[in-house]
């Protein structure tokens, strides 16, 4: 699984926040990540495309970020991010390109609130 997924600072694509298939937000609390889903258009019952959703979720959390808010730093320093400073937040956006789904990242590293969301596109 550690190298079927590459993430990168810029991925080209359509970003139509209604056209999203979902997206699932990871709280980091007392060493586990605990995750909540949101369907926006949904996967019309795909089972490849949810499948693959849940599997880059998992890689996030697994392997990239095992050691939870942690390793965002290091992952930070890894890709060179620049803080986006999303409300007032430090806040990093990274990109993959997934076999079914275009993929949007976006990590929060701040005391007492470590996220990430995981946003889901169709690729066009």
């Amino acid at each position: 699984m550690k190298d079927k997924y590459k993430l990168v600072k810029d991925l080209e694509f359509p970003m139509v926040d209604w056209d999203m298939y979902a997206y699932n937000r990871l709280d980091y609390c007392s060493g586990k990540w605990f995750n909540k889903w949101f369907v926006v258009a949904g996967t019309n019952g795909n089972q490849e495309i949810s499948g693959e959703m849940q599997a880059f979720s998992d890689f996030m959390t697994d392997v990239v970020l095992p050691g939870g808010h942690h390793d965002i730093p290091k992952l930070v320093e890894k890709l060179s991010l620049e803080d986006k400073d999303i409300d007032g937040n430090h806040d990093y956006i990274v990109f993959c390109e997934g076999e079914n789904v275009n993929i949007k990242i976006l990590l929060t590293d701040r005391e007492k609130d470590y996220h990430l969301r995981i946003f889901f596109y169709p690729k066009r």
